[in-house]
This record gives structure tokens, C-alpha cells and sequence, in this order.
């Protein structure tokens, strides 16, 4: 076995732990084999440039800010933090240099979110369905999927719906890479209806937006821009006739989460409000998430405030930036295709960020983003490089 394929199975063994565990232990254990590469291998990291240096005030703000913890989890977490912003820096990077090896490493993230799905499916949802079809809609989870210790509360079908999501989205950008096949809408049904039965809106609209992409992306490279106009103006259309009879007949649908009421809930603004209000009484860091009796939280339902309060009012504009910025790289991306799937994963990761906080128990949505931000930014400085080359 050579040193690339050595090294590609120490990025899929991390990425399986990261995507399969709600635990961060793992992603300690796991990336010490890669960090110890590297060090033999550093001259291979492009170090000097301003993605670099903002993962390096990142690792410093949350080493400062070490002392302001209160809660040892949080302590614990902000620690674990550390590995996986290394390790996706060096994957980025890595995927950059080794194109021929993107693909192996998108089917490993793949079939880890589907195995996290159909087990929750098929084992997790049985043993408790009145759980998952209850009010609280959610499942019981052990700490490392298979095995460990279940936790003393139940996930909510949010952290499921990250999976499903993911799935979704890998499937589409799929479609656009290899064009469209039977095989791959019918797994696309198959995960947008596993969506649905979670009884959230938050995998509908996703789905929504995904395909809504996908159109925009076909009507821009296709000659018969009227046919994907019109099929996407009958999903917008059909999507308007689906929703407006929950409006209309909201005594029926009132006990839905697509109900009138249901869709003009803003608990979750009372949530962001609340992590803002935290966010700067402390600045360095804080554990205020269960000190209010009026409005007890688990947590912020924000990756962004989540940082902002876990590690530090800095590390929330320096997430914010991150997604301008990576943002911008994809939008001078020459190449359609590519630009296209990867703004699809852009979303995918910004969604998600802004309805949960997936550092809590689902680093791989953070980990996607962080290795996502890597990869855009030498892409496109490859491409401008190339493009004054030969002007």
C-alpha cells in the first residue's frame, strides 16, 4: 500500500467516526494518525494564506478562552474543537492536490450519513415510535450509534434531519456531475420521504431549495431553457398548492408542524434572541444556557451563536466570514459544474447552521463546512493563477 492510499484511509477513517459518533472523543483518537503524517509531510501545506491564519486565531481564541468555562463539557468541547479544524485544513488542502481522490472521500461522507439514517430508521425509531411520532419527535441515540451509553435524553429528529439532508444534497449534486438516472431520483424520493416522516419543515424547504438548484443549474446549460423553466415554475406552483390548504384548513392540520400555526412558530427567534443577549454579556465564553427558569435551553438552535457563546464573540464573525468568503471563491469558479455542486454544499452547510447547533452532536455538518471552505479557496486561486497565466 502506498503513502496516498495510506493516507486516504486515515481520512476515511475519520470521517466514518466523525459522521457515525455523537460523541467528539473520537475525533481526538482518529486524527492523531493524520496529524502524525503530516508532520513528516508539512512542506505539502500551502500555510501562508488568510485561511490559514483564521483557523489559527480560531485554535488561539478558543485556548484563551479556556479559563472562561465554566461547564467541564464545554471545556472538553472547545479542546476537541481543535482537531477538527486541523484536520479539516489538512483534508481541504489534501483534496486540492489529490483530485482523483474526491470521490472516495464523498462516498465515504455518503455512506456514513445513510448508515446514521436507515439505523435511526430501523432500529432507533422501533424501539420508542411513540417518541419519535410524539410531540418531541425524538429518538433515543447511543453515543456512538451502535454502541456506549444512550444519553439521558432524547435527540430530537433535528440531528436527523442533518443526515438526511446531507444525503439529499450528495444525491442531487450527483445528478448534476453524472447526469440524471432513474437509480438516483428514486433515491432522492426515498430520502425526501424519510424527511417528511420526521414531521419537520426543515427537510421540505431544504429539499425545496436543492431542487430548485438543480433546475437553475439544468436551465443554464440546456438549449430548451422553456422545459426546465416551466418545470420549475409547476414545483414553486405545486409546492404553493400543497402548502395553502394548511392555511385554509387549519383546524384540520392544526396538530401538523406545516399548520398555520406551525409555520408562524418564532420560538426559535426567541432562541437566537436569547443566545445574542448571552453572547455579549460573555464575550469569552460562556455557560448561561440553563440559568434563565423562564426559558430553559439545551441549546441556541444556531451553530453561529453556538460558537459565539462556546468559544468566543470572535469566533462568531469569524464563522460569518468564512461563509462570505468561501461564497465569493465558489462565484469565480470557472467550471459550471463544479461551481454549481459546490454552492449546493454551501447551502446545505449554511442551512443547518442556522437551525441547529450542530457542534453539540453532530460535528460532521461543522467538519463538512470547515474542509469545504479549504477546498474552495485553493480551487479558485488555482484557477485565477492559471487564468494570468495564460493571459
Amino acid at each position: 500500500m502506498n503513502a496516498s492510499k495510506l493516507e486516504l484511509l486515515a481520512f476515511q477513517l475519520f470521517i466514518f467516526v466523525t459522521v457515525l459518533s455523537y460523541s467528539w472523543t473520537p475525533i481526538a483518537v482518529f486524527s492523531i494518525p493524520i496529524l502524525l503524517m503530516v508532520s513528516f509531510t508539512v512542506v505539502r501545506i500551502k500555510t501562508l494564506n488568510y485561511l490559514f491564519f483564521t483557523y489559527i486565531v480560531l485554535i488561539s481564541l478558543i485556548l484563551y478562552t479556556l479559563p472562561h468555562q465554566i461547564l467541564y463539557v464545554e471545556w472538553a468541547r472547545n479542546i476537541l474543537f481543535i482537531p477538527l479544524v486541523m484536520v479539516a485544513y489538512i483534508l481541504g488542502d489534501w483534496l486540492v492536490r489529490n483530485s482523483h481522490q474526491l470521490k472516495p472521500i464523498v462516498i465515504c461522507f455518503f455512506i456514513s450519513s445513510m448508515i446514521v439514517v436507515l439505523y435511526t430508521f430501523l432500529v432507533a425509531v422501533p424501539s420508542d415510535l411513540a417518541l419519535f411520532l410524539g410531540e418531541r419527535r425524538g429518538y433515543m441515540a447511543r453515543e456512538y450509534l451502535f454502541f456506549g451509553r444512550f444519553f439521558d435524553f432524547s435527540l430530537g429528529v433535528t440531528h436527523l434531519n442533518l443526515y438526511i439532508n446531507f444525503c439529499v444534497v450528495i444525491i442531487v449534486a450527483t445528478m448534476i456531475n453524472v447526469g440524471t438516472k432513474k437509480l438516483y431520483i428514486l433515491a432522492l424520493l426515498f430520502f425526501i420521504i424519510l424527511g417528511l416522516l420526521t414531521q419537520s419543515r426543515s427537510p421540505a424547504l431544504f429539499a425545496l431549495i436543492i431542487l430548485c438548484g438543480y433546475l437553475i443549474y439544468q436551465f443554464s446549460i440546456t438549449k430548451q431553457k422553456a422545459t426546465y423553466l416551466i418545470i420549475l415554475t409547476f414545483l414553486l406552483f405545486a409546492t404553493a398548492l400543497i402548502v395553502s390548504p394548511m392555511f385554509l384548513f387549519s383546524d384540520i392540520f392544526s396538530s401538523s408542524r406545516f399548520s398555520a400555526e406551525g409555520m408562524a412558530d418564532v420560538s426559535r427567534l426567541l432562541f437566537f434572541a436569547k443566545g445574542w443577549e448571552h453572547m455579549t454579556l460573555e464575550p469569552w465564553g460562556n455557560s448561561l444556557l440553563y440559568t434563565d427558569p423562564k426559558m430553559p435551553l439545551l441549546n441556541y438552535h444556531n451553530t453561529f451563536l453556538s460558537i459565539g457563546n462556546r468559544i468566543a464573540f470572535g469566533a462568531f464573525f469569524i464563522f460569518l466570514t468564512l461563509f462570505l468568503m468561501s461564497f465569493i471563491s465558489i462565484y469565480k469558479i470557472k467550471n459550471r459544474k463544479l461551481k454549481s455542486i459546490l454552492f449546493l454544499l454551501l447551502y446545505f452547510c449554511f442551512h443547518n447552521f442556522m437551525i441547529e447547533d450542530v457542534i453539540k452532536f453532530d460535528a460532521f455538518v461543522l467538519f463538512v463546512f470547515l474542509v469545504l471552505a479549504t477546498y474552495v479557496r485553493r480551487v479558485s486561486y488555482i484557477e485565477k493563477r492559471f487564468a494570468d497565466a495564460i493571459g
